[in-house]
């Protein structure tokens, strides 16, 4: 029988012209599901897509990308229900209905074929329309692991996490993006924001000041940093820590220059007023005194 339909349908498709398609659709799709009963994957898939080449919309269309939705996948011909899945989307449009579809095209290009671009730029798509939509979420974290993928993904899921006040996430986020950062100003200005969220969103001053201290060490000369550490020093009662993080700032950089012996400066003060450290500040109020002209 799956021989007749075939026949019939190359019979009525040799005319030529609309007519002769539209005479021919029927027998396609016969044979399609006569072959798919009897496990002949390859001649299902030729008569569904010689289908889908005939009509590309309406039930039969349908059927056919449905029954080709499965025979590809089964099959594990992974960048033909790519471009499918892709030819459907722009059938139906970029309605809030291709949602599923987008999602499940960006799973398929991520893991099966290895193209995290395209796929960010379908789940981009995805997040415009459904800014909470948990699986797209899902995959782009997944993605923050790859040096090739972190960034645009990064840039997607912040917004979110910020919407949500997911500030756990976003500092996780945030301590990830700084992690494959080569810029040293690129990395303090992530570093920074982290100090930020920490003292503005989560609260947590102890956090704040670590972080901070960090800002401190990628650029010690930053008088903003040198602000923020003073000012959570007192209320934190951390004077002791900040005297060692500028000391051992000192013991590396032995230079005169003017940044250098501001910071030189403090830790004198530091060390002399709240710390109570007399030697500490001998050290540095002689250092200072041998570095006038």
């Amino acid at each position: 029988l799956y021989d007749i339909m075939v026949r019939r349908a190359e019979l009525a498709g040799s005319a030529g012209g609309a007519r002769a398609a539209s005479a021919e659709l029927p027998f396609r799709m016969e044979a399609g599901r006569l072959a798919m009963r009897l496990g002949r994957a390859d001649e299902a898939a030729s008569a569904f897509e010689r289908s889908l080449a005939i009509e590309a919309q309406g039930a039969s269309a349908v059927e056919a990308q449905t029954a080709l939705e499965t025979l590809y996948e089964t099959a594990e011909r992974w960048a033909d229900l790519a471009d499918l899945l892709g030819r459907r989307i722009d059938a139906e449009g970029e309605g809030a209905d291709t949602l599923d579809i987008h999602v499940r095209l960006a799973r398929i290009l991520s893991e099966r074929l290895s193209n995290r671009e395209r796929a960010i730029a379908h789940l981009a798509w995805v997040l415009r329309v459904a800014p909470d939509r948990d699986d797209a979420i899902g995959l782009l974290e997944g993605f923050l692991d790859e040096p090739d993928s972190i960034g645009a993904a990064a840039d997607l899921l912040d917004p979110v996490y910020v919407r949500q006040g997911n500030w756990a996430k976003l500092v996780a986020l945030d301590e990830r993006r700084r992690s494959f950062i080569e810029s040293p100003e690129r990395r303090t200005m992530w570093t920074r924001r982290i100090a930020r969220i920490y003292e503005e969103q989560v609260e947590d001053l102890d956090k704040a000041f670590e972080w901070y201290a960090k800002v401190f060490e990628e650029s010690p000369t930053d008088g903003d940093a040198q602000d923020q550490l003073l000012r959570l020093a007192p209320k934190l009662g951390r004077w002791k820590e900040l005297a060692g993080i500028l000391g051992d700032y000192l013991d590396q950089e032995l230079s005169d220059d003017p940044p250098v012996l501001e910071v030189v400066r403090l830790a004198a003060v530091i060390s002399d007023e709240h710390v109570g450290d007399r030697d500490h500040a001998r050290k540095y109020y002689r250092r200072l005194m041998d570095a006038q002209p």
